[in-house]
């Protein structure tokens, strides 16, 4: 749930060549102790997360359009 973590860092990477490739990595740390990584390839989850999550990963570049 998006109130489980927060957003320590992320990193977008975007293959010119092939946009279908593009990938952000975010660092997060769960409110419980644990730390991960979330990994959205493409955006290809947009679709199916709920609109608090999509304001949780927000950043300059718009992910969600």
């Amino acid at each position: 749930m998006p109130e489980d973590f927060t957003v320590d860092e992320f990193y977008y990477s975007e293959d010119v060549v092939s946009p279908d490739q593009d990938r952000v990595l975010y660092a997060i740390t769960l409110l419980k102790g644990g730390q991960g990584f979330l990994i959205d390839v493409c955006n290809v989850y947009t679709d199916n997360i709920s609109y608090e999550m999509e304001q949780k990963l927000q950043w300059e570049y718009p992910l969600f359009s």
